[in-house]
């Protein structure tokens, strides 16, 4: 006998913050969700395609209300190589979050 699971129903939720990879961090249900390709204030639509005991991975379906953040990625291949995971955040902003990893991870490992 299978055990199919059934596809996860399409969510709307906002998106809180990005994870030191670039993918957007949400808690529509308090549980921990990683969506690439999301900035941190959009809300989106998405779908939950892996879940983990303390965290899903979605995909995104749509971006219902993009953030000021958000730019024209300037590489033609962007979303298909995976080599560039934020041309979509403008390099200020892209900046900006790199800075605030690297002092969030210096004050986790007490330096």
């Amino acid at each position: 006998m299978s055990k199919r699971r059934r596809a996860a129903e399409p969510e709307t939720a906002q998106v809180l913050d990005l994870s030191h990879d670039g993918r957007g961090i949400l808690k529509p249900d308090g549980k921990t969700v990683f969506l690439p390709d999301a900035l941190p204030g959009e809300t989106v639509t998405f779908q939950r395609r892996r879940r983990k005991r303390s965290y899903d991975e979605a995909v995104l379906i749509s971006v219902d209300e993009p953030s000021p953040m958000r730019v024209a990625p300037a590489c033609p291949h962007f979303g298909l190589c995976g080599g560039c995971s934020l041309q979509h955040l403008g390099a200020a902003d892209q900046l900006a979050a790199k800075q605030r990893h690297v002092a969030e991870a210096l004050q986790r490992f007490g330096a």
